[in-house]
């Protein structure tokens, strides 16, 4: 009980921080080509929360288009790591299944 409880611990770490890892990468990535000034960029690239503020910040058609862009990196980036995880838990099912027919 006690190992099953550790693989699961492990497994769900591991999960949080590599599905996490592609998010923010995404949601960086897309962001690095906004014309905003840096210092709004910066705080933009922190946290979605942090991208509306600067926007609200902003203001105008430039805080508009912050807001949208980080709405959109952050869709992507949510669609790319739930792809990923989708994959990984196929893969382990069939490996699964096949270990378990034998």
């Amino acid at each position: 009980a006690s190992v099953s409880e550790t693989a699961n611990e492990l497994g769900v770490a591991l999960g949080t921080a590599v599905l996490g890892s592609i998010l923010t990468a995404t949601y960086r990535r897309q962001l690095d080509d906004i014309a905003v000034p840096a210092v709004a960029l910066d705080e933009a690239r922190e946290t979605l929360g942090a991208a509306h503020v600067a926007a609200s910040d902003l203001g105008g058609p430039m805080g508009d288009a912050l807001r949208s862009a980080a709405d959109v990196a952050f869709t992507d980036g949510l669609r790319l790591a739930s792809a990923v995880a989708a994959a990984l838990l196929a893969a382990v099912s069939i490996a699964s299944w096949r270990v378990s027919h034998r």
